[in-house]
């Protein structure tokens, strides 16, 4: 019986310990993960000018980092993004 007993808080030590273990690495991989963002490319950047984009593979990035002052929204109507207002002539 005393045996038992031993074996059995052997166990609970253990798995103390390794939940213990996983939580502290994951807090410190958690605050690591927040800061950076991995987007996979075919291709190199060739530039973040907007104006001077040509490149397919670089407009994925480029619609990441800026947004336009206006969009369409489901029915073709002119929304504001950036935009708080604006005049047609």
């Amino acid at each position: 019986m005393l045996r038992w007993y031993k074996s059995v808080i052997i166990t609970l030590v253990l798995w103390i310990g390794i939940f213990a273990s996983l939580q502290c690495t994951n807090k410190s991989a958690d605050i690591s993960q927040k800061s950076v963002l991995k987007i996979a490319l075919e291709n190199d950047i060739q530039t973040l000018d907007p104006v001077q984009l040509t490149d397919p593979y670089t407009s994925r990035i480029i619609w990441q980092i800026y947004e336009g002052l206006i969009n369409l929204d489901a029915k073709g109507n002119l929304v504001p993004l950036i935009a708080e207002s604006w005049e047609s002539y």
